[in-house]
């Protein structure tokens, strides 16, 4: 995909609108009231970036789902994958926010429940904030669970159970959405 800018599609509207305001706003001669809506833009094309990633091919392994930083790995038993183990990953607003199918195989479910905000890094918000879990098999069973802190909503598209998924396909964000079971997530005005 050369050429392309690695820009979650998501993203562009976050993007676009604050870069034409300061084009406009520099090209009118107030550079700097452009420098606000220019820095915006510039932060919003960090946060949605979406670079290509080396999957590396190991035989039922499983690949992170996002960049950040593990805050916790424990055993818990899931209702999808049963006994597990679950690692906790903190994502920081300079870490990559596309998250990432983890193995090849088929979406199964995809559940959505609402919550509170509290803050991503305190062990109760795993349970308490509003969350999306895909769960995916393949080779081997996974459950990804996309927590939120924020007064945006967001939740991972994710194809139907009649398709396919490789390794690490994206599963990117979008805003203001719930997830039904077995399909693809859908615009909602569920109160969160």
């Amino acid at each position: 995909m050369a050429g392309k800018l690695p820009i979650a599609k998501e993203g562009w509207p976050f993007i676009a609108i604050p870069g034409a305001v300061a084009l406009g706003l520099a090209l009118l001669g107030h550079r700097r009231l452009a420098v606000p809506f220019a820095a915006a833009a510039a932060a919003s094309a960090g946060f949605f970036r979406d670079p290509e990633r080396a999957i590396p091919m190991v035989a039922n392994g499983v690949l992170s789902p996002a960049d950040g930083k593990v805050i916790s790995v424990e055993d818990a038993v899931d209702p999808f994958v049963g006994p597990s183990v679950r690692v906790a990953i903190f994502l920081s607003p300079l870490d990559v926010h596309v998250n990432r199918s983890p193995i090849a195989g088929l979406v199964k479910n995809v559940e959505y429940a609402p919550g509170r905000f509290v803050a991503a890094y305190r062990p109760e918000a795993s349970e308490e904030n509003e969350r999306c879990t895909v769960s995916l098999e393949g080779e081997t069973r996974v459950a990804v669970k996309q927590n939120w802190m924020t007064a945006e909503k967001y939740s991972p598209r994710a194809p139907s159970s009649r398709r396919r998924i490789r390794r690490a396909a994206p599963s990117r964000s979008r805003k203001a959405q719930t997830c039904r079971s077995s399909t693809a997530c859908s615009r909602s005005s569920t109160p969160g």
